[in-house]
């Protein structure tokens, strides 16, 4: 039973999360981004080296989106992509420096929602709810 209601929980919690941060990250026009490019990038500056493939199934993409938004990425230099060494058919994306830089510009603007939304919060409110980030973070990776 317990683990039942720790599963709702977690899932719920999971899904806001996911929400919350579309909300904060939804605001990128006057960067000239959006909150899908910021999102590849972000992906792609954790994540070194992906296939097109991974892109789209990690970030919840259909396959004409992800086509879009890359070539768009790409034309604009902020992705680079090279051939496989594997399997040359396939090519392999990373961020370039550019990229990057337009990445940090808009983290920014990315901290300032989230201090706009989590600015009301107390002292002790933040210290759990950092407390409760850190060990659901610190499992995910034990996991992995």
């Amino acid at each position: 039973m317990q683990q039942d209601t720790f599963n709702q929980v977690y899932f719920q919690f999971i899904s806001d999360i996911q929400r919350d941060a579309f909300e904060i990250t939804k605001e990128y026009q006057p960067e000239g981004i959006t909150q899908l490019e910021y999102s590849i990038l972000e992906y792609l500056y954790f994540f070194k080296g992906k296939y097109f493939s991974d892109l789209c199934k990690d970030l919840y993409m259909s396959t004409s989106q992800g086509r879009r938004v890359v070539k768009n990425l790409t034309e604009r230099h902020y992705l680079e992509s090279v051939k496989d060494d594997i399997d040359g058919r396939k090519k392999v994306y990373h961020i370039t420096r550019k990229g990057k830089a337009k990445l940090d510009a808009c983290y920014f603007q990315v901290m300032k929602g989230v201090h706009d939304k989590y600015e009301s919060l107390g002292e002790e409110a933040l210290k759990n709810l950092m407390e409760c980030m850190n060990y659901i973070t610190k499992t995910m990776y034990k996991q992995l």
